[in-house]
């Protein structure tokens, strides 16, 4: 198996491996995806796409335990970056529940 991509933090690595010569003609400049997450190797940062969960809050009506449930599950993290957050929507499903709203 040979390796056709590869990424890197360390400046001294990626000029050992001509790497940025590579980088200038191909289209790698913009930020490296890693596990849904986007890593912007320059300045060593993840960062979580929120775009598609900000369009979805918007389209909202009316909350509901289907839209709770519609939004938590939009929530894309394999790697627990952000579980602290998700625990707080988990609790507001709870309160949802306990309250008897409508699905729709």
């Amino acid at each position: 198996m040979n390796l056709c991509i590869f990424n890197c933090n360390s400046q001294e690595l990626k000029e050992i491996c001509g790497y940025l010569i590579i980088l200038a003609v191909s289209s790698f400049l913009a930020p490296a995806k890693v596990l849904g997450l986007i890593w912007n190797t320059d300045e060593d940062s993840i960062r979580i796409e929120t775009a598609a969960l900000e369009q979805y809050v918007k389209h909202i009506k009316e909350i509901t335990k289907r839209s709770v449930w519609e939004f938590v599950a939009k929530i894309y993290d394999p790697t627990g970056f952000i579980s602290p957050f998700i625990g707080n929507f988990k609790i507001l499903l709870q309160k949802i529940w306990v309250k008897e709203f409508d699905w729709l």
